[in-house]
């Protein structure tokens, strides 16, 4: 439970304020990768960059950390069933709302320049070229079972290194468990896929009725977080199965930690939590 907020905010950082001091460079490098920026619109998006990172720091650092305390408490106390790990899912899950609501009001009006014809043709083409399923220039394609397998060892071995940032090193059967959650969730990536392209077109086509900001947030908001508005209805049974399975696989982990890796996760999420209240000072 707590695993994922530190996981999703640190980034395997050893130093989350070092991580978080550099947010604005990071945030803005992006921006440059996928829009066309003149000298004004740098200039616009540094100042919404801030604006973000100013009401991150004031709202929600102080909100990360006491989600991650409650849950080191929670691990301390031994209170590690399903139904615990699964209030924590929630909770999370809510953190994420305000977070991506947060971001959305600072997002749209940047996106907002680009809706001419030449600016969005230039978006669809980086969103193109840095698809994480793209091959390589050159590369020879993959079959089905290749693409699975490489797949599975790749988000296998992130989730496993990920979770090690925390607990330190796991033991082969944790690794076992989280090869077998990749592995189960492997089978419904060809559909994540394809969900993936139509909010993408969906964007795009949003981009170019240039709407207004309180629509196009609206918008940013519910392609990230409540696809089954553009989808349709079966992603939200696919989305909670989904969620289901990230209960399961932690809660397994969770259970199977020995002494010593139980003491240095809770260890960590506390210094995670001090790391964020000094960011946010």
């Amino acid at each position: 439970m707590a695993a994922l907020l530190a996981l999703l905010l640190t980034s395997g950082c050893s130093s989350f304020e070092i991580f978080y001091g550099l947010a604005d460079v990071y945030i803005e490098n992006q921006a440059a990768d996928y829009l066309d920026l003149g000298d004004a619109d740098e200039d616009h998006l540094e100042r919404q960059v801030d604006a973000l990172m100013a009401w991150h720091k004031a709202e929600m650092l102080p909100r990360y950390a006491s989600y991650l305390r409650e849950q080191a408490t929670n691990i301390e106390g031994h209170r590690m069933d399903r139904s615990t790990v699964s209030d924590g899912i929630d909770d999370f899950k809510l953190l994420m709302d305000d977070t991506i609501r947060g971001i959305a009001k600072h997002a749209a009006p940047v996106l907002l320049r680009h809706t001419s014809e030449s600016r969005r043709r230039y978006l669809a083409t980086r969103m193109e070229v840095n698809d994480p399923d793209r091959r390589p220039p050159g590369a020879p394609p993959l079959t089905e079972t290749e693409d699975r397998e490489a797949y599975i060892r790749e988000r296998s071995n992130r989730i496993i290194e990920n979770f090690e940032t925390l607990t330190g090193p796991l033991s082969g059967t944790q690794e076992d468990i989280i090869r077998h959650y990749v592995f189960e969730g492997s089978f419904i990536r060809k559909r994540w896929r394809a969900y993936r392209q139509m909010r993408r077109r969906a964007f795009l086509a949003k981009l170019a009725e240039a709407p207004a900001p309180a629509e196009f947030e609206t918008f940013i908001f519910e392609t990230l977080l409540r696809s089954e508005k553009l989808v349709g209805p079966q992603y939200t049974a696919e989305a909670q199965e989904w969620w289901q399975g990230i209960v399961t696989v932690i809660h397994a982990v969770l259970g199977s930690l020995d002494e010593h890796q139980r003491k240095e996760l809770i260890g960590n999420l506390r210094g995670y939590a001090g790391d964020m209240i000094r960011a946010a000072s």
